[in-house]
């Protein structure tokens, strides 16, 4: 195995494909004082790009990330038959993916599936 890393140019369009031309391997496994000044560069530049990458996937990942619920928390049902109701959060159950609510205009709490609620 020769320890290279293939980098790749970000595609604008997610849905491309990238082709040979694109890439090239860089070794990352070498003694730095062993390489020459453009072959440091390449190391460089493939190291921030990965940075870059990683860096511009969390922020998506952040993005999309609804606010966490706690207990007494106000939340929204955004699907099931209470859609648009408001509701209190009385327990959760992360194994199960799922949140005790005290919805204000139904006497029994009820447990609905994170996905049905949002944080308000």
């Amino acid at each position: 195995m020769c320890g290279c890393l293939v980098v790749t140019k970000p595609s604008a369009d997610k849905g491309a494909a990238r082709s040979s031309a694109e890439s090239e391997p860089v070794e990352l496994t070498s003694d730095l004082s062993d390489l020459s000044s453009d072959e440091r560069e390449a190391r460089r530049k493939a190291l921030k790009t990965m940075l870059s990458s990683n860096e511009q996937r969390q922020q998506a990942a952040l993005r999309k990330r609804r606010p966490p619920m706690a207990l007494g928390d106000r939340i929204s049902i955004v699907s099931s038959e209470f859609h648009g109701k408001q509701a209190h959060v009385l327990d959760a159950d992360f194994i199960h993916s799922r949140v005790l609510l005290k919805i204000d205009e139904v006497a029994e709490p009820l447990w609905l599936p994170f996905k049905n609620v949002t944080a308000i």
